[in-house]
């Protein structure tokens, strides 16, 4: 048995339940101007975290009250993040599986790359709103998720690996 099936084994719902509710107060804590435009959506990293590795939790559903869950904490338009979270959602679902037997560092560019396309919906809805997006914004936060998206792997893996070492 490797590390990762010993960790969909062991994993509780609360404590995916509590991830979310975690990455969510985190991102509604408003950030400066640099930060707000090199920083990735917890709660975006998490569901593709969450959707990988524990898909039989989290669905397309989930991904869809995330996001309007995410409209409503950060004011954006009802129903913007809930759409790039449901689009992604389907993206990682529909190659999970290929996806999971990759290398940390393939893993990161797919997770990159799935960042990217809620990045670019995000932006998408705002400029039908007619309002001016930031640009800065749909590049940089997709590139440096991939690049922690190995730490957060190794980290949660940690994480379960203490819970079983502690029951």
């Amino acid at each position: 048995m490797t590390e990762m099936d010993e960790f969909r084994g062991a994993t509780p719902k609360r404590l995916v339940v509590l991830s979310f509710f975690l990455t969510l107060l985190l991102d509604f804590i408003p950030l400066p101007a640099p930060l707000a435009y090199i920083l990735p959506e917890a709660s975006a990293i998490f569901l593709i975290y969450w959707l990988l590795h524990r898909p039989q939790f989290i669905g397309i559903g989930a991904a869809f009250l995330l996001g309007l869950l995410m409209d409503i904490g950060t004011n954006s338009a009802l129903g913007q993040h809930a759409l790039a979270y449901t689009v992604t959602a389907f993206l990682i679902q529909h190659k999970q599986r290929q996806i999971v037997l990759y290398s940390f560092g393939l893993q990161a560019v797919a997770v990159a790359l799935a960042l990217l396309v809620c990045q670019s919906i995000s932006t998408l809805v705002t400029l039908f709103q007619q309002q001016q997006p930031d640009w800065l914004a749909i590049g940089l936060p997709p590139l440096f998720a991939g690049l922690i998206w190995p730490l957060l792997n190794k980290m949660m893996l940690a994480l379960a690996h203490y819970r079983r070492t502690r029951s």
